[in-house]
C-alpha cells in the first residue's frame, strides 16, 4: 500500500499515489469514488455526519465520510481540517502532515493548514519544518498564541535568537495593543535573552559601528522592538 493509500483508507489503493498524482485521478473519477449511501450528499453534509461519527468515536466511519467530502470538493477546507485532526489525535501524525500538504496543494494561501501541518510535522520529528510553517503562518495571521507556540519550539530546538525574535514581535504586538502585561513580559524576555545570546545577535550587539545601528542596541539591551 503507497503512502496515499494509508492515509486515505485501503479502497482507495488503486486510485491514489501519493504525492506526484494528489487529488487529480479522485476529480477526473469524481463520484465514482464515493461510497454509494454517500453519492448523493454534499461535501457539507458528508461533513457533518463525520464530525457525528467522530464525536461517537466511529473513527474509521468518520475517516471515509471527511474522504468522501474533500472527493467530492477537494477544496473543502473543514474536511481537510477534521481529517488532519483525527489523524494527529490518534497519534498518525505523519499521516496528518500528508493530508495538510494535499489540501495546501489546493488551498495554498489558507493560515490554518499551514499551522495544523506545523504542528503535525513537529510531532512526526520534522522540528526544521515544522517552524518554516508556523512562521508561514505567522505571516499570513499572526497572533499572540502561536507567537507563544513557536517560542517554545525554538527554546526546544535550542535556537535562541529565533526566540529572541519572537519576543521582539511580541512587544511590538504588546506595544500597539496597548496591552501592559504582554509588554512586562515580552521586555523580560527580551532583556534575559538578549543577555544570553550576546555577542551573536546583531541587533543589541551590531557588527556595523553606525548611529542606526547603536540605536538598535540601545534599545534591544533595554527591551525594546525596533520598528
Amino acid at each position: 500500500m503507497n503512502a496515499g493509500a494509508s492515509m486515505f483508507g485501503p479502497r482507495w489503493s488503486r486510485q491514489l499515489r501519493w504525492p506526484s498524482r494528489t487529488f487529480g485521478p479522485i476529480v477526473a473519477i469524481g463520484v465514482g469514488l464515493v461510497t454509494a449511501d454517500a453519492a448523493a450528499s454534499s461535501s457539507d453534509e458528508l461533513f457533518a455526519q463525520g464530525q457525528t461519527h467522530e464525536a461517537a468515536r466511529e473513527d474509521d466511519i468518520a475517516i471515509h465520510r471527511y474522504t468522501d467530502a474533500i472527493t467530492l470538493d477537494p477544496s473543502h477546507e473543514q474536511s481537510y481540517l477534521a481529517l488532519g485532526s483525527l489523524r494527529s489525535r490518534r497519534g498518525d501524525y505523519r499521516e496528518a502532515e500528508k493530508v495538510y500538504s494535499v489540501a495546501l496543494l489546493h488551498l495554498p494561501s489558507r493560515a490554518p493548514l499551514y499551522r495544523e501541518r506545523g504542528r503535525a510535522r513537529w510531532f512526526a520529528g520534522y522540528r526544521d519544518d515544522a517552524e518554516n510553517d508556523l512562521e508561514t503562518y505567522l505571516r499570513l495571521a499572526p497572533d499572540e498564541a502561536t507567537f507563544r507556540e513557536l517560542s517554545s519550539w525554538y527554546g526546544i530546538h535550542d535556537r535562541p535568537l529565533a526566540q529572541l525574535s519572537v519576543w521582539r514581535r511580541l512587544l511590538t504586538i504588546g506595544i500597539t495593543s496597548n496591552n501592559s502585561d504582554l509588554v512586562a513580559e515580552a521586555r523580560m524576555y527580551t532583556t534575559v535573552l538578549v543577555g544570553f545570546t550576546k555577542p551573536v545577535d546583531p541587533v543589541a550587539f551590531p557588527a556595523s559601528d553606525t548611529p542606526l545601528r547603536r540605536g538598535f542596541a540601545r534599545m534591544a539591551s533595554r527591551g525594546l522592538a525596533p520598528n
